[in-house]
């Protein structure tokens, strides 16, 4: 008769950490982004990430916005909004100065994304490694 009253434990997680059913457990949906004509103008789109917070050199999944701010307040899980840069020149431009350091002009495509990894590993540690291709989703100048 007690075996009535138990609640497996997958099910009792569930229910704690308040998974909708749909994601069954801890499994995400990969989500692949393609930028929006409003984001090829600006030149920036927004990437979201999540990972279980008690994982921390666990898979990273990209995921859709909604799933972002479904997860955002929730404690089990480390989500992640970042900004990537998606239009522009590819590279630094620069100056020559007169105290031997060059100035930027301008940062890049590949440089701007490089520093928002940056600041996103300490975060999200790995998300680096997983966001190799700094160019993904460039669409030129």
């Amino acid at each position: 008769m007690e075996a009535k009253h138990e609640i497996s434990e997958a099910v009792l997680y569930q229910h704690v950490a308040k998974i909708p059913s749909s994601l069954n457990g801890n499994k995400f949906n990969e989500y692949y982004p393609e930028p929006t004509s409003e984001a090829i103008d600006i030149g920036v789109m927004t990437r979201y990430f999540i990972r279980q917070s008690n994982h921390q050199t666990g898979y990273i999944t990209e995921i859709d916005s909604s799933t972002y701010t479904e997860f955002k307040l929730n404690k089990l899980y480390t989500v992640l909004e970042l900004p990537w840069r998606i239009r522009g020149r590819l590279d630094d431009e620069f100056k020559p100065s007169m105290i031997g350091k060059p100035i930027r002009l301008y940062t890049g495509v590949k440089t701007a994304n490089e520093l928002t990894l940056k600041d996103a590993e300490a975060q999200m540690p790995g998300i680096t490694r997983q966001l190799g291709n700094l160019m993904q989703f460039w669409v030129g100048p």
